[in-house]
């Protein structure tokens, strides 16, 4: 009796051993490195899902259980192309970035196809505002950010420009869902006026987090009233969001709102910065180049302001070259 208790345990076994080690190869080539990497992974976990079904969960491999399992590894594979597309533009190698994740987009994955837009809308020259469009709306259905960039990409004039706006929101777009609190509050915009529903969305931003905050401060700030901004662009901050920290730092820069405090913007924009926030690099970058405010250093505002553009920050580029130019 135990010998055939460890007989058949050792070939349950078996299948469930090859299985994890197909998992586990098929994650590390499907990880970001090359095209062939992430194709190779994509056979891998389409191998590594058919044993699954078959063994670790016990199932008959039928082909409707078979097609879930390739499904879901092919999702993973078309990710590892988007972000590997993502890492080749970002490094400045545009038309072969691009073709990764078109390659991806194609394959119907939201991600890739916001990508692909935001890609068209840089400002290089491969910039094409239509095709822009034409992504975004691919991705819309799936994608907040998507249904929320067509928002913001839309001309004025367009029908569809509100439609989108309320698709973003109802998928949960804490921007989206700020900018129909205002509308619906102020009654503007083609919405009619419904103080209860902006209510309502402003409750549900309340309880979703340094996101959500900071929307909400957005919001008040928009409807004019600035000490709620200010208090909820503040919470924000201390919940550790570095966009927040960033604005909250501009304003303690600027004096908007709040007594002008120099220290205190610096260890905002710092703080940002060290999280990773491209424009936080920038204003510190600036705020140790200028003579007004406290902390000049010259060699730190230079460290930054590279750090910023490095990151994409269009802004940070000029300052660079005016340091460059004023040592």
């Amino acid at each position: 009796m135990p010998g055939n208790t460890c007989r058949s345990l050792l070939k349950w076994a078996t299948p469930v051993r090859t299985t994890l080690c197909l998992y586990f190869i098929g994650g590390a080539l499907a990880f970001p490195g090359t095209t062939t990497k992430a194709r190779n992974g994509l056979r891998v976990a389409q191998l590594s899902a058919a044993w699954s079904v078959r063994w670790v969960f016990c199932f008959s491999p039928t082909p409707r259980k078979l097609k879930w399992g390739f499904i879901a590894s092919r999702s993973e594979a078309t990710r590892a192309l988007c972000y590997e597309g993502y890492q080749l533009v970002e490094r400045g190698e545009l038309e072969r970035g691009l073709r990764l994740m078109k390659e991806a987009a194609c394959a119907g994955n939201p991600e890739a196809q916001f990508q692909v837009g935001n890609f068209y809308s840089r400002d290089n020259h491969m910039a094409d505002p239509d095709a822009c469009l034409a992504w975004y709306r691919r991705a819309c259905t799936w994608s907040e950010r998507a249904a929320w960039a067509l928002y913001c990409k839309e001309p004025d004039d367009s029908p569809g420009e509100l439609q989108w706006l309320q698709l973003a929101a109802k998928q949960g777009n804490f921007k989206a869902m700020s900018v129909m609190a205002r509308l619906y509050k102020m009654g503007c915009g083609g919405v009619q006026q419904d103080v209860a529903r902006s209510d309502q969305i402003v409750q549900e931003l309340v309880t979703s987090g340094a996101e959500a905050h900071h929307s909400l401060a957005q919001f008040y700030a928009a409807v004019g009233e600035e000490q709620a901004a200010v208090h909820w662009l503040t919470r924000a901050a201390e919940e550790g969001l570095p966009d927040a920290q960033d604005d909250l730092g501009n304003m303690y820069y600027s004096g908007l709102w709040v007594e002008q405090d120099g220290c205190e913007a610096v260890r905002l924009f710092s703080l940002a910065a060290v999280a990773g926030c491209s424009r936080a690099m920038y204003n510190l970058g600036k705020a140790h180049a200028s003579r007004l405010r406290v902390a000049r250093d010259r060699r730190e505002a230079i460290r930054w302001v590279r750090l910023a553009a490095a990151n994409g920050e269009p802004l940070a580029r000029k300052l660079r070259l005016w340091l460059a130019s004023s040592s």
